[in-house]
């Protein structure tokens, strides 16, 4: 190893400078840490040596070998994260991402090595965190002003990301320099930017920030002097505005969420109910599964406390044609589905459980799309017939919807799954050589499960696999879009890793178990249990 870091920081030859660059990430994986520790300050500074003999932006196509300075890096620095408290360390990663953020393998890596780092360091206590913060701080805020808010700009979005990590992993409270230093920068990009990933990542931080140091952020003003709470509401009301689109304001619940919960009906006062109406109105016209999470969530974070207010808030809301409580209740169940995070899975089985035992009356007027109906048929759904046959479902009372969620949150909660995806594929692969012809040819539509070519092929199955992936949250609940049959295959074998259907989760399932039960011993309860499917019984039946 110590030949290997002469060698890169003194043979003539690039490609022998490379090859020791691979070499020493073998090195730090395979040699005890106790021999490794001491070298890392050399290992930093031979990959600087070699970084400062390079132009940067004559390689930065060359992925493969940011790609390996980056991982070696994060080998090196995660030895002992305390060395990045100098400032050395780091200051490499960043010289590194300010070249190479338009890659995306790149920025994830130098995203997930900062995160490490910060989650690090903030454990070690607040001296840490903070002297972290005072090295990274101006450079992460110095990135914000080289794009411009009209533009999208790879280090202004990736900047971001670091910022909100940083703001993720703060102390409590934060530093006394972070708001004030950080606040300007993020207010100037979320009132002028178009940019979706450079919204989503500000908002992000701006809550972390609230949710950390309530105080200082409300304390803090603006030039124009505008006290943090006003410029947070002014904030939400941009993002809330039909002319931000739904991917770009998908961290803005949070947001709302968490002012509501800091600042309280004290200090917010009338406005209020004026950010509620304005969520429960936004929420009426969202469509992507992200956002329409992050806003329900505002109104199930608040039911966790006061249900029945929330409960009556939006009954007294119109919207258009109809209610706010029809509005948010509809979005609400018919999306719970798609919900992601155990934590905010968690927060919405509560919620939910917490408005059923209100037994409001005007929750029993209230009527939602209930189950699909499936149509007796073996013939295979395309595109075109699933347009001139719209899906249909049956409508029944919120109270007995909100008990169907929670069945198979329940389900989900102990492990189980709503259908195996490798049986899925291998009925489909039989309906795909039936004698009688498989695939339909209709024009405007085919699916070559062998090539993977497709022409607008698209597949809709009566359910769609429960998944908790992030990636997959837009698809509609009911409807399933297949390119090839190895992505269905996929589902099965991407088990166990990190967008992976959500595990087995004793907390949520002791809850709801609890709840069911409490439930059973009402009177009331025979009514809705004989409402319910035969399948959804049994699940009731099998899981007490």
């Amino acid at each position: 190893m110590e030949n290997t870091l002469n060698a890169l920081s003194n043979d003539e030859s690039e490609v022998v400078k490379v090859s020791c660059i691979r070499a020493l990430q073998y090195y730090l994986a395979a040699m005890p840490k106790s021999s490794t520790l001491p070298m890392q300050p050399s290992i930093i500074s031979a990959l600087a040596n070699f970084l400062s003999t390079l132009d940067l932006s004559d390689i930065t196509d060359s992925d493969d070998l940011m790609i390996a300075l980056v991982e070696t890096l994060r080998d090196a620095l995660l030895l002992d994260p305390r060395i990045c408290l100098t400032g050395g360390g780091l200051s490499l990663l960043f010289t590194i991402a300010s070249h190479g953020s338009n890659n995306f393998q790149l920025v994830m890596l130098i995203t997930e090595t900062f995160e490490e780092i910060a989650s690090t360091l903030s454990a070690s206590g607040p001296e840490s965190y903070e002297q972290l913060c005072a090295n990274v701080l101006p450079s992460l805020t110095g990135a914000f002003d080289i794009g411009t808010l009209t533009e999208e700009n790879a280090l202004t979005n990736l900047a971001a990301e670091l910022l909100s990590v940083l703001a993720s992993n703060g102390s409590t409270p934060l530093p006394p320099s972070f708001i004030p230093t950080t606040m300007p920068k993020l207010q100037r990009l979320l009132i002028g930017s178009q940019d979706e990933e450079l919204l989503r990542a500000a908002t992000s931080a701006v809550q972390q920030m609230l949710r950390h140091d309530p105080a200082k952020m409300f304390a803090w003003q603006d030039p124009a002097g505008k006290g943090g709470l006003e410029v947070i509401l002014i904030i939400i009301d941009r993002l809330l505005s039909p002319n931000v689109d739904d991917n770009a304001a998908a961290e803005v619940g949070g947001l709302a969420a968490e002012l509501v919960e800091k600042a309280g009906s004290e200090q917010l006062g009338p406005y209020l109910m004026q950010l509620l109406q304005a969520v429960a109105a936004r929420l009426a016209t969202a469509t992507k599964a992200p956002f329409i999470q992050s806003l329900i969530l505002v109104f199930a974070r608040l039911s966790l406390v006061s249900p029945s207010e929330v409960v009556d808030f939006l009954a007294q809301v119109q919207l258009g044609n109809e209610s706010g409580l029809q509005v948010v209740m509809s979005k609400w169940l018919e999306n719970s589905a798609t919900f992601a995070g155990y934590e905010e899975i968690r927060q919405n089985v509560s919620a939910l459980a917490n408005i059923y035992n209100l037994n409001h009356p005007r929750l029993a007027q209230l009527f939602i799309k209930g189950d699909l109906i499936v149509p007796a048929s073996d013939r295979i759904m395309t595109r075109s017939r699933a347009r001139q046959n719209p899906d249909q479902y049956t409508i029944v009372p919120a109270p007995l919807k909100i008990i169907k969620v929670l069945i198979e949150e329940l389900l989900t909660a102990s492990g189980g799954q709503a259908l195996d995806a490798a049986a899925a594929a291998a009925e489909l692969e039989n309906n795909g050589s039936d004698e009688e012809g498989g695939w339909e040819d209709e024009p405007g539509g085919w699916l070559d499960l062998g090539t993977g070519k497709t022409k607008e092929g698209r597949l809709l199955c009566p359910q769609e696999p429960r998944r908790r992936n992030p990636h997959a949250q837009s698809l509609i609940p009911g409807a399933l879009s297949l390119t090839t049959l190895q992505e269905l295959m996929a589902w099965a074998e991407d088990e166990g890793e990190g967008d992976a259907p959500r595990g087995r989760d004793d907390a949520t399932q002791a809850f709801l178990l609890q709840f069911f039960r409490d439930a059973a011993a009402k009177a009331e309860f025979a009514e809705v249990f004989n409402a319910l499917t035969h399948d959804e019984q049994e699940k009731l039946r099998r899981m007490s």
